[in-house]
């Protein structure tokens, strides 16, 4: 998945279950605090953000970039690649 194609669907499905009530009514206050965490490790991380951009020189820039804790966009592999799967399947 890359980050252009990946981007716009993460923030539908986040508004999508956001308006549905869905997170609001997770079986588990734990399940929403994950996908809360995903949306936003995914936000701070992958979403180059346009005004970060511009003030960069037109360099692809997200707030952890622009915070100093990244050094480059990451892709939603690299977020999932820090998930222990032994917690995603037990």
């Amino acid at each position: 998945m890359t980050i252009r194609s990946g981007s716009g669907i993460w923030f539908l499905i986040y508004l999508k279950k956001t308006r549905l009530g869905t997170f609001h009514n997770s079986k588990k206050a734990e399940n929403h605090a994950h996908a809360v965490s995903l949306y936003f490790m995914f936000y701070n991380y992958c979403r180059p953000h346009q005004t970060l951009t511009k003030t960069a020189g037109g360099i692809k820039t997200t707030p952890a970039m622009a915070a100093g804790i990244a050094d480059h966009v990451w892709t939603v592999e690299e977020i999932l690649g820090m998930m222990d799967p032994a917690r995603v399947l037990g």
